[in-house]
């Protein structure tokens, strides 16, 4: 049996990039581009909700700020994260573009914060002319100067009560940024020698590259305690939000920047389904909330993006360069997809791989919750013959399928005598536990993981691409399998959870050599930067045990760095 699907991704059809906009350095800009930045925003956070997020001459402030808020959970944490963002701050340019008061020519500014770790908080970019103080004596911790000051400004309406504030007035942008410091360029040079976009993006348990936690670190740290800025739903009220994330994009586009293939890159999420029906893994899939798919978002200077990033004194180069892949570029994503069993298309991951996945788990999940139903049979309406009835011992294999012909056997692979899958480019295996262990078919898959219902109710997720797993309570769902934690939706309050494979814990050992030159005017000597609080990393559903590792490398990296009598921008 033959089933075709039409598969078509709605484009930005625009003309190949010629003329890019250059996104300058905070610290590059005139006073009078800085004061005119500053009054596009003054006059973009006055425009009405608009409450559409595809035309950003319509825009307002508070729309971005809305959208970013209802995404939270599944923007952050994830493969989603940059491109989702990158589209974000490529909407919100066109809208200060749009108010009139910045010129069409010029992209908006980022701010470098890495190159004045030591001593961020005496940007002007605090100034009373700008954007107002670090900090504030007010008892709410409002800002009262500068253009978003208390009485001037007005944050977001919060319907969904995500604003996790209860003092003050929706005039209050709330900012509590103490003297304590960020981390260094000098700490940010390891994540730029990342292999693929798994590493990159902290996805890899197995290597900690990014030993500063920039993003993270940029928004509580800059924020404070009990800030909008260090509040993971509300963020974008704070204008710094912009700054801030205009330099993680620079980031990922300096990464890109170093080998053809990385802007091809995508990878880190192994079952989300969208309105089109196909993987958060997928270039093509759409993102959350932006009218544009991952693949439109991979190339600063493609079809869809035209800019680029002037220099910053932070730009160090990586630690040691990455060895660069072979160049695979993604292929046109309309066309007429097949799920026969005899078809042998050649591209892994394309149209017929993310069809057949899309309509296996919308044939077995159940209504509620979106899961997967082992019981379910999906045999007739997509080629797959499913295992019938389900016990506590249910596998679930996801992934795409390496196997030849040969090892296919015209495009089946057996699971048990009364399960078979019915599909060359996708290893989507629902076996009793009667079935052989699957660890030859396992062994096969392509980042794809086994899902076991344990005896007590509890659900266990082993990874084939990685050695290791995720144990769900029984009072939970799995709803999302990310290459490092899955999302699962509690069964009665049906809210949102993201669990964590267990780490090792890596201890902060201080060299025995160790002599504290802090005072020595000679040197330059970096301090620890602050700890990002526990709250803010579970509003950003990040592994706080992961953190903690990453923190305690960087204790040691930067006393190594401190004892070399290292040199930085910052000093």
């Amino acid at each position: 049996m033959k089933l075709l699907a039409l598969i078509v991704v709605a484009g930005h059809a625009l003309a190949q990039c010629t003329n890019p906009r250059v996104r300058q350095e905070w610290n590059t800009l005139s006073s009078g581009d800085k004061s005119a930045f500053v009054a596009a925003c003054a006059a973009l956070a006055k425009r009405p909700l608009s409450n559409q997020y595809a035309d950003p001459s319509i825009m307002s402030w508070h729309d971005f700020v809305v959208t970013h808020s209802e995404n939270a959970f599944w923007s952050h944490g994830n493969a989603q994260f940059y491109p989702y963002h990158r589209a974000m701050v490529w909407q919100f340019e066109k809208a200060i573009i749009s108010t009139g008061l910045w010129p069409a020519s010029k992209g908006i500014p980022y701010w470098d914060w890495s190159a004045v770790s030591q001593n961020w908080w005496t940007s002007d970019v605090f100034s009373p002319s700008y954007f107002g103080s670090a900090s504030s004596p007010d008892p709410d911790i409002c800002v009262v100067d500068g253009a978003f000051a208390k009485g001037v400004y007005s944050v977001a309406p919060d319907a969904l009560k995500n604003r996790k504030i209860t003092t003050g007035d929706l005039t209050c942008l709330r900012r509590n940024g103490g003297q304590y410091v960020l981390p260094d360029a000098t700490s940010m040079q390891d994540a730029l020698s990342a292999g693929s976009y798994l590493q990159f993006t902290c996805q890899d348990p197995n290597t900690y590259y990014d030993l500063s936690n920039y993003h993270a670190s940029g928004h509580g740290t800059i924020g404070g305690p009990g800030s909008d800025l260090a509040d993971a739903s509300v963020s974008p009220n704070d204008p710094i939000f912009w700054l801030h994330h205009g330099f993680v994009d620079k980031y990922w586009f300096r990464w890109q920047s170093q080998c053809p293939q990385f802007k091809f890159d995508y990878t880190g999420v192994l079952k989300r389904q969208d309105a089109t029906g196909l993987t958060d893994s997928s270039p093509y899939a759409n993102l959350d909330s932006w009218p544009f798919t991952v693949q439109q978002m991979m190339d600063v200077q493609g079809d869809t993006l035209c800019y680029t990033y002037g220099p910053s004194k932070g730009d160090l180069p990586a630690s040691s360069p990455p060895a660069c892949p072979a160049v695979k570029p993604l292929t046109a994503q309309t066309g007429t997809a097949s799920s026969s069993a005899s078809t042998t298309g050649s591209a892994k991951g394309g149209v017929e791989d993310m069809w057949l996945r899309s309509m296996f788990v919308k044939l077995v999940k159940t209504p509620s919750l979106g899961s997967f139903n082992a019981g379910t049979s999906a045999a007739g309406s997509a080629g797959i013959d499913a295992a019938a009835g389900g016990d506590s011992g249910a596998i679930i294999i996801m992934g795409r399928d390496n196997t030849t012909d040969q090892d296919a056997g015209a495009g089946t692979v057996p699971v048990s005598a009364t399960g078979t899958v019915l599909a060359t480019q996708t290893a989507t295996i629902v076996a009793t536990s009667s079935a052989v262990a699957s660890k030859e078919v396992a062994s096969k898959v392509e980042d794809g993981y086994i899902e076991t219902q344990l005896p007590d109710g509890s659900t266990l997720v082993s990874y084939t691409h990685f050695n290791h797993t995720v144990q769900i309570p029984a009072t939970h769902e799995v709803f999302l399998v990310f290459s490092r934690s899955v999302a699962a939706i509690d069964k009665k309050t049906y809210k949102k959870k993201r669990f964590f494979s267990p780490l090792e814990p890596l201890e902060y050992s201080q060299p025995a050599n160790f002599t504290d030159l802090s005072n020595d005017p000679g040197r330059c000597w970096l301090k620890y930067p602050q700890k990002v609080p526990e709250s803010y990393l579970a509003g950003m559903n990040m592994d706080v045990a992961m953190y903690n590792n990453v923190y305690n490398l960087q204790m040691m990296a930067i006393d190594k760095f401190n004892m070399e009598s290292g040199t930085s921008p910052s000093c």
